[in-house]
Order: C-alpha cells, then sequence, then structure tokens
C-alpha cells in the first residue's frame, strides 16, 4: 500500500512540541484524561481531535450564572 499520508504519530510529535514551546499546553500529573484521533481532512491531511465527553460528565458546573 504505497501512500504518502503521514501516521498519527508524525502529525502528533510536531504538534505537541510546537504548542509545548509556545506555551499553549503543559505537561501535566492530573488524574483527568481525554482521548484523542484523528479526523482525515478534505486535502488528507490529519486533524487532532479531543473528546472531552467523559471529563464534561465529571466536571462539576457553576451553580450560579455569569454577571
Amino acid at each position: 500500500m504505497g501512500t504518502n499520508l503521514p501516521t498519527k504519530l508524525e502529525v502528533l510529535r510536531p504538534y505537541i512540541e510546537e504548542n509545548l514551546a509556545n506555551g499553549l499546553i503543559q505537561y501535566s500529573k492530573s488524574l483527568a484524561e481525554a482521548p484523542i484521533f484523528f479526523i482525515k481532512k478534505k486535502d488528507g491531511s490529519l486533524r487532532l481531535v479531543v473528546d472531552y465527553q467523559g471529563l464534561n460528565k465529571v466536571t462539576m458546573r457553576n451553580l450560579y450564572t455569569l454577571p
């Protein structure tokens, strides 16, 4: 199967390194986690997606409205 599509790790590694360097993400020791996966774009490249559904289920919501 000859394909020029990048593997998931080839997409993930530079994304993490760039965002760590820019301060947009940071290392964490939290027990909370959210799975990631990739969606193929129309041009064939991969887009990183985070599924926060499980984390949202256990998050305590504010009981008051914001002004």
